[in-house]
C-alpha cells in the first residue's frame, strides 16, 4: 500500500474532510497546506519517509470523529 493510500484510508477512518484533516496540523510549527496534503493523498508528491511515518503515527492515535 502506498503512502497516498494509507493517508486516505486514515482520513476516511477518522471521518474527516480534507479541510478538517488539514486543521489537525494547524498548530504545528510548519503545518502542511491543504494543497500539500491533497498532493500527498493523491500521490502527486511524496514526503520524506520520516514525515510519512510521523503523519501516519499521529493519525493512528486519533479516534474517529463522532
Amino acid at each position: 500500500m502506498t503512502f497516498a493510500e494509507k493517508l486516505k484510508k486514515e482520513r476516511d477512518r477518522l471521518g474527516l474532510t480534507q479541510p478538517e484533516f488539514q486543521a489537525l496540523f494547524s498548530k504545528d510549527k510548519k503545518p502542511p497546506s491543504q494543497r500539500v496534503l491533497w498532493n500527498w493523498e493523491n500521490g502527486t508528491v511524496e514526503p520524506f519517509e520520516v514525515t510519512q511515518e510521523g503523519v501516519l503515527a499521529r493519525l493512528k492515535k486519533m479516534k474517529k470523529k463522532a
